[in-house]
């Protein structure tokens, strides 16, 4: 596919092909996405966790989606965040749990995540 973006999952196992909106504008921003995963100490910590999403072109407005590294961790589950950066170094919004099993409560609320300053 031209123009488009593969990414295989290894844990799924599966092969998505990413194709971003068209436009009018050719030299213009079209889509960005983002694609990510814990550090080793966040990890050895909190567990590792891949992180994938994108940032909506017409207000800037973030998604990203966490789900577990490791298949053995699945019942952490996947969590959804939705948020917007403000001062160039806050990212803030809602986060929800997708997927809780359905003896178990399922968990939503706000975050704050603030770039440190090294």
């Amino acid at each position: 596919m031209e123009d488009s973006l593969t990414v295989y999952d290894p844990i799924a196992g599966q092969t998505s092909f990413y194709q971003p909106r068209t436009s009018d504008h050719d030299s213009a921003t079209t889509d960005t996405i983002l694609y990510g995963e814990t550090t080793a100490v966040h990890g050895a910590t909190f567990g590792d966790f891949l992180f994938y999403g994108r940032t909506r072109s017409s207000d800037g407005k973030i998604f990203l989606v966490r789900r577990p590294a490791n298949p053995g961790m699945d019942d952490l589950g996947v969590w959804v965040f939705s948020g917007y950066i403000y001062g160039g170094c806050h990212f803030v919004g809602d986060w929800w749990n997708t997927s809780t099993t359905k003896d178990a409560p399922g968990g939503s609320g706000w975050f704050r995540l603030t770039k440190a300053i090294k």
